[in-house]
């Protein structure tokens, strides 16, 4: 994996980015990491996998122009699967720490808005994945696995704090 800055210098309120180069195969990142950025695949695909039981499964294979680790900028929430790549990928990598410094001139009301938003999607990506479990094993599968940090009510999200 290669590493290329970009976005460092003085771009008003862009945040700094890097472009990242992977091979095939390369992990970009693990289920269950510390999120600390999202990515925009420029080029190549990108396979989300998670464990069931033994074996990793992919849930999702992703492509130029896609975004991932979006929903964790919101919530923080460690990652919830493992991103591959399944060819020869080029991403572009940015930081949470530069989005929130852009995120802190969004309105009041645009984040609540965007909590909203946040809480469906990781509900309906909990549904998915119970209907999911439920057709490969025949068997009626629970909304959430409890006490697994993927019960989603609807709270507000942990914003980071507006600097004065």
């Amino acid at each position: 994996m290669s590493t290329d800055q970009t976005g460092q210098g003085n771009q008003g309120s862009h945040p700094p980015t890097a472009t990242r180069h992977l091979g095939a195969g390369e992990i970009l990142f693990r289920e269950g990491d510390k999120s600390e950025c999202m990515y925009l695949i420029q080029s190549g695909q990108v396979s989300v996998r998670r464990m069931r039981g033994l074996k990793m499964i992919e849930i999702a294979r992703l492509q130029q122009g896609e975004v991932l680790g979006e929903l964790s900028f919101f919530d923080r929430a460690p990652r919830s699967a493992t991103a591959v790549a399944h060819n020869d990928v080029t991403i572009l990598e940015i930081p949470f720490e530069g989005l929130d410094r852009v995120y802190n001139q969004v309105p009041q009301y645009m984040k609540s808005i965007i909590t909203g938003v946040v809480n469906r999607l990781r509900k309906a990506n909990d549904t998915i994945r119970a209907l999911k479990n439920e057709d490969n094993h025949g068997n009626e599968a629970p909304a959430t696995n409890p006490g697994s940090g993927q019960e989603h009510e609807d709270k507000p999200l942990p914003f980071r704090k507006e600097e004065s």
